[in-house]
């Protein structure tokens, strides 16, 4: 069993594309507000009519 020794553990779900700059902006502002959790939100990509009218739902 590996051990982590850092002050940051990121968890993200496998398809997820995150936008240049994300996660250094969402550091940066942890470490300025003095947070000890940080969750985002995603903009969800819906492309047919069926996402439009399931994901949304789901992301609530």
């Amino acid at each position: 069993m590996k051990h982590v020794c850092s002050e940051w553990i990121m968890f993200i779900d496998a398809g997820v594309k995150v936008s240049s700059g994300t996660i250094k902006r969402a550091l940066y502002q942890s470490i300025e507000q003095g947070v000890d959790l940080l969750s985002l939100a995603p903009r969800i990509k819906c492309d047919c009519l069926t996402e439009w009218m399931v994901q949304p739902i789901i992301a609530i």
